[in-house]
């Protein structure tokens, strides 16, 4: 596994996952609390930049069902979608 290899001590494994699970889940509250573009623009780049690390590390993993490639790009989508309607908003408060 991925922590194994990175010589992470077996002991301090479970405490890693569940700090990056709350740190998941604290991202998505954010999603719900702010609309900023700065949000979504990092939602992007975090997204790729998780694209290219499965890609590096398990490459297999592209071929099976609910794969990174389409769930990355149905969030990105998503993040986009949000991005023009940010916009759409701002256009019609300056009217």
């Amino acid at each position: 596994y991925f922590w194994q290899y990175m010589g992470l001590a077996s002991e301090y494994i479970f405490w890693v996952i569940s700090l990056s699970g709350i740190a998941e889940i604290s991202f998505g509250f954010m999603f719900l609390l702010f609309t900023h573009r700065y949000l979504h623009r990092l939602n992007i780049i975090s997204l790729i930049g998780l694209f290219i690390f499965v890609l590096l590390i398990y490459p297999n993993k592209i071929y099976q069902a609910f794969n990174p490639v389409v769930m990355n790009l149905g969030l990105i989508s998503l993040s986009i979608i949000a991005l023009w309607c940010i916009d759409a908003l701002q256009e019609i408060k300056l009217e």
